[in-house]
């Protein structure tokens, strides 16, 4: 479902771009210059209705807006000041986390298939993220963000706490490298798995709360952080059902014809995959959360 910007909205665009709250000269990913936009275009579906993030920017801001390359997962832009280009290696590694809810703030520090780490400088009390691990700025500590070894422990202490710890097929999934798909549909089966999303979440921002006080942050100030994450997580869900529904709703030609050239490739991989091969994929959680209900009709 297309969509095209009025001109009040491309100039609100604009300005918000130009504010001076705006990280300018900061290269960003792309996960958190969606995030920014959002703020004032909170209906737009860069995905659905215009075929990503770069593309959008490319249509309402190309002279502000610059595609830079590519760090890690995710796209790199920055704001556009006329200079000349530089090295994408040579740019800032460390973006600044916003204090308050932002959609991406959740899969960073939840999702372990998005390679990055977390830092904090006291001094300033500001928050950063760093895909693949960069050189600390001054005064940073670092701590990890969630690994799937962290998820596997989640995952023993759901079991223990629930007196689940007879159920051989749980415990078998958890000693599997790629546990994801296994582990939420046998829950899913065991009508479990609502109980595992919120103890989950609960885990993920304990964690997350701990690390920052074993970096010096102060337990108070580390409960701040814990209850944004928690805020992002609820936006990240709706926007996700939001996302499915409205692709659901496509026709399946328009659908096909929006998919980018790597959705495509893959789609074609999987159905010449074997099923030993495709029981190797290490599929997102939210994926397979939202896939079981598709499942669960086909299976009648």
């Amino acid at each position: 479902m297309s969509r095209t910007l009025s001109p009040e909205e491309i100039a609100a665009l604009h300005a918000h771009i130009r504010r001076s709250e705006f990280p300018h000269l900061q290269p960003l990913l792309g996960a958190f210059l969606g995030g920014y936009i959002k703020r004032i275009l909170p209906d737009v579906n860069f995905k659905y209705q215009f075929g990503g993030l770069r593309r959008f920017l490319e249509l309402y801001a190309p002279e502000l807006v610059r595609w830079r390359g590519r760090r890690g997962l995710d796209d790199v832009y920055e704001i556009f000041t006329g200079g000349n280009d530089s090295d994408i290696a040579s740019l800032d590694p460390w973006q600044e986390i916003q204090p308050e809810p932002l959609l991406e703030f959740w899969t960073l520090a939840s999702n372990p298939s998005v390679p990055g780490c977390f830092g904090y400088i006291s001094s300033t009390g500001k928050l950063y993220f760093g895909t693949d691990h960069p050189k600390p700025k001054d005064d940073m500590r670092i701590f990890q963000k969630l690994s799937v070894g962290d998820y596997k422990s989640i995952g023993k202490e759901f079991l223990e706490t629930n007196r689940l710890t007879n159920d051989s097929e749980l415990a078998a999934i958890l000693t599997q490298e790629h546990f994801n798909t296994l582990w939420v549909l046998a829950l899913k089966r065991g009508g479990l798995l609502r109980q595992w999303e919120i103890f989950r979440m609960n885990e993920v921002i304990r964690i997350f709360e701990e690390r920052l006080v074993g970096v010096g942050v102060d337990p108070q100030k580390a409960e701040y952080w814990g209850s944004i994450l928690k805020s992002s997580r609820a936006i990240r869900i709706n926007k996700e059902k939001s996302e499915f529904t409205e692709h659901a709703k496509l026709p399946r030609s328009v659908a096909s014809s929006m998919e980018s050239i790597e959705r495509q490739t893959a789609r074609l991989a999987v159905e010449r995959m074997s099923d030993d091969e495709l029981r190797k994929i290490n599929i997102p959680l939210h994926v397979v959360i939202e896939l079981l209900p598709e499942l669960q009709k086909h299976r009648g």
